[in-house]
């Protein structure tokens, strides 16, 4: 979903919750984003598992944790970074 924040639009999508996008499973596919399940059988397709948390590789190298119910934000940039749900109501209602 695209949003607007200080006139300045994001692609975002909430982890756990919405469907995963493709410019988030690219990253997935090249091993840039290593996502974590609850249930870890391997029989199980990783769309069945329930998501526990994401590991992103940040721009400098840093290991940056996005968990279920955080909301994971395309920058213009092309970083991908999380943002708590709580933190990203407050800036999308300040949009308002």
């Amino acid at each position: 979903m695209k949003v607007t924040i200080n006139n300045s639009e994001f692609e975002t999508f909430q982890l756990g919750y919405d469907p995963i996008p493709d410019w988030f499973m690219n990253r997935v596919t090249n091993n840039t984003i290593v996502l974590h399940a609850v249930n870890n059988d391997p029989d199980l397709h990783m769309e069945c598992r329930e998501l526990s948390h994401c590991i992103i590789d940040g721009k400098y190298g840093e290991k940056i944790r996005g968990n279920k119910g955080d909301f994971i934000v395309l920058t213009k940039d092309g970083q991908m970074l999380p943002c708590h749900s709580s933190l990203y109501t407050i800036l999308i209602n300040k949009q308002t």
